[in-house]
């Protein structure tokens, strides 16, 4: 049998390596972010919410959120899913009604 020893470096040089590839990998994977989802019924509570992280709250807080300390807002989007009753009320009707 090996020493420890040696069984220690050949275990740690294979997550060095690993490590390597991860490393390398992360320097080509581009643009990463995070990203903000909100659902609501009412789009003043997500924007409300928007409002305070950047420190421009309805309750007069000028303090914002930590996670823009560490990224920096690229785009934006706000996406409308209206209920089934509203797309009936204006005649379209679902695809798959089950």
């Amino acid at each position: 049998m090996f020493p420890p020893s040696l069984w220690w470096h050949v275990a740690s040089r294979v997550v060095d390596e690993a490590v390597a590839a991860a490393k390398t990998d992360q320097l080509h994977a581009g643009e990463a972010g995070v990203m903000f989802v909100g659902f609501c019924r009412d789009i003043t509570v997500t924007v409300g919410m928007l409002r305070q992280m950047y420190g421009v709250g309805y309750d007069g807080v000028s303090k914002t959120d930590r996670l823009l300390d560490f990224s920096t807002p690229l785009s934006s989007a706000i996406y409308f899913v209206p209920s089934i009753d509203a797309l009936l009320a204006v005649g379209i009707s679902p695809a798959d009604p089950g």
